[in-house]
């Protein structure tokens, strides 16, 4: 498992998560402490957006 990102995924660490920059420590210390599910927080965010865990057209709910 890769520490940050494996270059293989061809993500750009400043083009495709600089959003990161923007969350506050509180919510930070949360995910890292496991007490937010990072995983289903984004898997949320995939489906408002209409897509599935893998990435496929599924419709906005």
């Amino acid at each position: 498992m890769y520490k940050t990102v494996d270059p293989a995924l061809g993500l750009s660490m400043d083009k495709d998560y600089g959003g990161i920059q923007l969350l506050s420590k509180a919510f930070l210390l949360a995910v890292v402490n496991g007490e937010v599910d990072a995983r289903a927080l984004l898997e949320e965010e995939l489906a408002s957006r209409g897509y599935d865990k893998d990435g496929h057209w599924i419709g906005c709910r």
